[in-house]
């Protein structure tokens, strides 16, 4: 199923009109930062997340959501809030599937001698971020133009 969702959200991201993509970046968000909560039990996951900062960024992207105004949005920014949002999807997308792993591998006999399974999601989770970066860094770009 999560493979759908990572088809079905650059087709959805694309389709979400001017009017709608503030509300869909502040939500993406919101949902994005609670589900950072859930990993307060899982001490390495936690350390990971913290490096990431990913908090404050979805923090400070939603700061800037709510000080752009619709009519203020040209082309440029909206296919640049479009990538923002479509890669903020990706990244709770990532922190579910890590989720689920974490749910799996805490039910599985003598889990603290094996390996962690979620370990991929984590690295797509780094890129991601990075990812996440450098788009809200060229979303800063276009909005001083």
């Amino acid at each position: 199923m999560a493979e759908y969702l990572l088809i079905a959200i650059p087709t959805i991201t694309s389709l979400i009109g001017k009017g709608l993509i503030n509300t869909a970046i502040k939500e993406t968000a919101t949902s994005t930062y609670g589900l950072l909560y859930k990993f307060v039990d899982h001490p390495e996951i936690d350390i990971i997340l913290q490096k990431l900062d990913i908090k404050a960024t979805l923090q400070t992207v939603k700061s800037i959501m709510h000080n752009i105004q619709i009519e203020q949005i040209s082309e440029p920014v909206y296919i640049s809030l479009q990538q923002l949002h479509q890669i903020m999807c990706h990244i709770a997308d990532d922190l579910i599937k890590v989720r689920k792993m974490v749910i799996q591998y805490k039910k599985k006999w003598f889990h603290s001698w094996r390996i962690a399974e979620y370990k991929p999601y984590l690295e797509s989770l780094k890129i991601n971020n990075s990812i996440l970066d450098k788009r809200l860094a060229n979303l800063y770009k276009l909005l001083e133009i």
